[in-house]
């Protein structure tokens, strides 16, 4: 489901940086103060880009930044919606006579300013969003941290438009662009959406990770493909998580904790606190982020005795540590997170109410690790930028095979470890052009296995892979001006990839435990790709903006078992043409974006499930996805924000490998035909220094299909989820309340909760009305 939810009026964040932005035309200054002091700043008048503005040094907040950047100039700043910045020219003095009326009080400039050109960090080049020729969407930090919500996945894929997400439950969830995605479950080849925190990789093979995002600046969505950028597996496009970097010169510290009632279920909460603490004032300084969250269960399984089976609980942190020196900015992290659930969120479709008649508990584990560094300068208008990463990932998680006699469940355990590295330099002009090149390494291994029982011994593996993939690559993109209002932009990416994988199965699951010859498939082989990238975009006014793009992705396959039989997989390529706008009504009342996209998909490399219940690795054909979207911002007044979006999708099967799996016509999986959103948001004063914030919205998900193929042709979605939260605060502290499906609705949202019963119907119900109760505080 690809929909935009309501945002809560947010503060410009006051952090202070480490800022040095040299002498020079205000487009430049501004680029390297977004870049430097981590916020989303632009200009409103393409004519201000050009004039000159003075050179700036030491530790200072954005808002110091901006006054000593723009005194003595023809410009001045606001403060924009979801703490953006906005830089307009500065109003002329009128004289007024001594007796005239005194003037009506201005509405507040926050919400009536029209909106910012942002500078999207994802470019690798930090283009103005003013002048990128691609549907990108930013969600800001405050919005998706605010009080009375806990961040995650969750957030992201109903903060933002072209993002949507599966339902198998938290850390087994595929998160996915534009509507593209192969199949329900996670499986040896790369996920169709790349996932980045900050500058390293957090996903390929597996599942969304589901971080929970505290203290993060910003999430940015670049619509897919995005294969000139960022090479295999960006098929639907790129999720960017951005992280607030340690302040170098103050201690801060912040906390929250909520409570949670669940209507037909346990009681859950959450807790979470981040401290900021220089090391050497102004040069060094670690940031650290710890958290828990328990949800509570709500199913309950009647066989077994059991009630609010599905509990959850995360637990995770973050450390970052920052290093300034003689122009040298040094940036080290680690991140750490644990899932752990009792048992899965799915339902008999066709039994009483919340509940489930299973032999076995259906338990799960995901832990994810991940170390970074990198390093970043100014050389003279160009931008270096060098980061490593590391990530290691595992799950164990079982299945009831719906048998009458044990084993109950099927066990598989899946590992992955991902190291990488990107070196690149970039210019952006203060006319809007500008260009970046770079070369990466990117190296993996997955390993999964799928067993009998516990699958603890040889004698119960049922089926084993392994999949190794180096990417080396070099990549270059450029924009230049063909007129004075037009842009062209062209890339090209050139990737070698080498594929190596031992795939093993049992030649009969009928054999007793420890029979059954295994037969086993290798494979070593070596790509050459190249993926062009080429757009046009055109500014007939400084209101309004065109787009057209062509764009290319790719993933290169590998080894996996189909049925009993392991199988080397080809690869699948996404070809894509766009056209969009973003139009901002004069005034700045009202902006209004829509994108219309058409992609072909060849070879499309699926997860399907055989009549046994394993899950299989196929290229299943050719399929093609049309989609429509479009979203508007309406503010009436101050305070007020109206938000609204559409998506339309069609996506079908143009040929089909294999006739009993899929067939030629059919829809892809877990895509809807349409949404629809709607929220208000409303922030206002109190007494006392206090202030309201209320937002309320509501999200109406199509209906969609579960897989490709008879076996997984159950239907899905066609619900309502909604949401109300109210937010009383004063400067450092807040107490809120959230209210989510006020009407206690357990439409089926996804419907398949293990492979071995497909021919057993199967629910997973939204989560019942839940209550929270927050209260947060900065120290």
């Amino acid at each position: 489901m690809l929909l935009l939810a309501a945002p809560v009026a947010a503060r410009a964040a006051d952090d202070a940086a480490q800022i040095d932005v040299p002498a020079g035309p205000l487009g430049k200054a501004v680029a390297t103060l977004s870049r430097q002091a981590r916020i989303d700043v632009g200009v409103d008048d393409p004519a201000l880009h050009r004039i000159a503005t003075p050179p700036i040094r030491g530790t200072m907040s954005a808002e110091a930044a901006l006054d000593k950047l723009l005194r003595g100039t023809p410009a001045t700043w606001r403060s924009g919606r979801n703490g953006l910045f906005h830089v307009v020219r500065r109003p002329r003095a009128v004289a007024v006579p001594f007796f005239a009326a005194r003037p009506k009080r201005t509405e507040n400039p926050v919400a009536m300013t029209p909106p910012i050109e942002i500078v999207v960090t994802a470019s690798k080049r930090d283009a103005p969003l003013a002048d990128c020729p691609a549907t990108v969407a930013i969600l800001s930090g405050t919005n998706l941290g605010a009080a009375g919500t806990v961040p995650d996945s969750e957030a992201i894929a109903g903060g933002l438009p072209g993002v949507g997400s599966t339902h198998l439950g938290p850390g087994r969830n595929q998160l996915f662009v534009r509507g593209i995605i192969d199949s329900t479950f996670a499986g040896p080849g790369e996920a169709t959406t790349a996932q980045y925190l900050d500058h390293a990789r957090i996903n390929h093979n597996g599942p969304d990770p589901d971080l929970r995002l505290y203290d993060v600046a910003s999430v940015e969505v670049l619509e897919g493909p995005q294969g000139t950028l960022y090479g295999a597996g960006a098929l639907g496009g790129l999720i960017r998580i951005m992280t607030n970097r340690p302040a170098l010169d103050r201690t801060e510290a912040r906390a929250s904790a909520g409570f949670t009632h669940l209507a037909h279920g346990d009681p859950g909460g959450d807790a979470a606190a981040t401290l900021n603490l220089p090391l050497v004032d102004g040069k060094a300084a670690v940031r650290v982020v710890g958290y828990a969250v328990r949800e509570g269960g709500y199913i309950d399984n009647p066989l077994l005795g059991i009630s609010n089976i599905n509990g959850v609980s995360v637990r995770g942190g973050r450390a970052a540590l920052r290093v300034v020196s003689a122009g040298w900015t040094v940036d080290l992290g680690g991140v750490v997170q644990s899932i752990r659930a009792d048992d899965s969120q799915w339902t008999d479709r066709d039994g009483p109410g919340l509940t489930r008649s299973s032999r076995a508990r259906e338990d799960y584990d995901a832990h994810f690790r991940q170390a970074s560094a990198a390093v970043s300068r100014d050389l003279g208008g160009i931008q270096l930028v060098s980061s490593f990463a590391a990530v290691s990932r595992s799950m164990v998680q079982r299945y009831d095979n719906g048998a009458t006699a044990p084993p109950f469940a099927v066990t598989e355990r899946d590992r992955s470890r991902m190291i990488g590295g990107e070196t690149r330099l970039s210019r952006q002009a203060d006319d809007g052009v500008g260009w970046v090149a770079g070369l990466s390494l990117f190296d993996s291994t997955s390993l999964s296995h799928r067993a009998n029982g516990a699958g603890l011994s040889l004698a119960e593996l049922r089926q084993r892979a392994v999949n190794k993939s180096r990417e080396w690559t070099l990549f270059g993109e450029g924009s230049f001006r063909l007129a004075p209002r037009l842009i062209a932009t062209a890339g090209l990416r050139i990737s070698q990839v080498r594929l190596q994988g031992v795939a093993w199965a049992k030649e009969s699951l009928s054999a007793l435990p420890g029979n059954g010859r295994p037969v086993v498939v290798e494979l070593d082989r070596r790509d050459l790709r190249g993926l062009p990238s080429l757009a046009l975009s055109l500014r007939p006014s400084k209101h309004l903006l065109l787009f057209a793009r062509y764009q290319e992705g790719f993933r290169p396959g590998g080894v996996g078992v189909t049925g009993l039989q392991p199988e080397i997989h080809r690869g699948d390529r996404l070809r894509s043409w766009e056209i969009g706008q973003r139009l901002t009504l004069p005034g700045g009342k009202v902006e209004i974006r829509a994108a219309a996209s058409y992609a072909t998909w060849e070879g499309i490399l699926a997860q399907v499930v055989s009549q046994s219940g394993d899950l299989m690795t196929l290229n299943i054909g050719d399929g093609d996805i049309a989609a429509i979207e479009a979203s508007a911002d309406w503010r009436p007044a101050a305070g007020w924000n109206v938000r609204g979006g559409l998506f339309l999708s069609r996506s079908r099967l143009t040929r089909s490998d294999i006739g009993t799996i899929a067939l030629k016509g059919g829809r892809l999986p877990n895509v809807p035909n349409m949404g629809l959103q709607g929220s208000i948001a409303r922030e206002w004063a109190l007494s006392n220094g206090l202030r309201a914030n209320l937002v309320a919205d509501i999200r109406y998900f199509g209906g969609s299909r579960i897989g490709s193929g008879p076996l997984l042709d159950a239907a899905q979605g066609d619900y309502v989820d909604d949401r109300i939260l109210l937010r009383i605060a004063d400067a450092r502290h807040g107490l809120s309340l959230q209210i989510t499906n006020l009407t206690d609705s357990s439409a089926n949202r996804f419907a398949l909760g293990t492979p071995y019963r497909i021919y057993h119907p199967q629910a997973s119900p939204q989560r019942p009305r839940t209550i929270r109760v927050g209260f947060d505080a900065a120290f």
